[in-house]
């Protein structure tokens, strides 16, 4: 038996900004993917419909031939209203970074009873809701066993 994918999605893609973006996007098609999930940790981070759109239109400028797929960065200052506008605009999803675990994510999570309302929002919508999954880590209490 043969399987075979003609056009694979990616999602989990970071894209990056300005010359380095110019130099990453154009690997995914070319790395055989059609669809990418495109993560919003830039600086500044993605948090309204609008930056996601611009976004969005930088990386088609690149290349064209490559569906992007866009999120939202998980901030207080994300509404429920957004939520909305974002859905009625093609945005797929929100992404949740915990605070201080990877790259440009100094702005992340450390509650999520805030954001009820926006999660609300947002199965009413049917959005998804993409988790980073690490963890802050305390180095100072790290330690190593023989």
């Amino acid at each position: 038996m043969e399987l075979s994918i003609a056009a694979p999605a990616d999602f989990h893609v970071h894209l990056r900004q300005g010359a380095l973006s110019e130099l990453v996007a154009p690997h995914v098609r070319k790395g055989g993917i059609s669809t990418a999930y495109v993560m919003p940790n830039l600086k500044p981070p993605i948090t309204t419909t609008d930056q996601a759109l611009a976004y969005k239109a930088q990386l088609e400028a690149i290349d064209p031939n490559v569906k992007y797929l866009m999120t939202l960065y998980l901030s207080p200052e994300l509404t429920p209203e957004e939520i909305r506008k974002a859905k009625q605009a093609g945005i797929a999803g929100v992404k949740s970074y915990p605070r201080g675990v990877t790259t440009n994510s100094d702005g992340g999570i450390e509650s999520y009873e805030m954001y009820y309302p926006v999660f609300k929002a947002m199965e009413e919508e049917d959005m998804v809701l993409n988790l980073h999954g690490e963890v802050p880590s305390d180095a100072s209490k790290a330690s190593i066993r023989h």
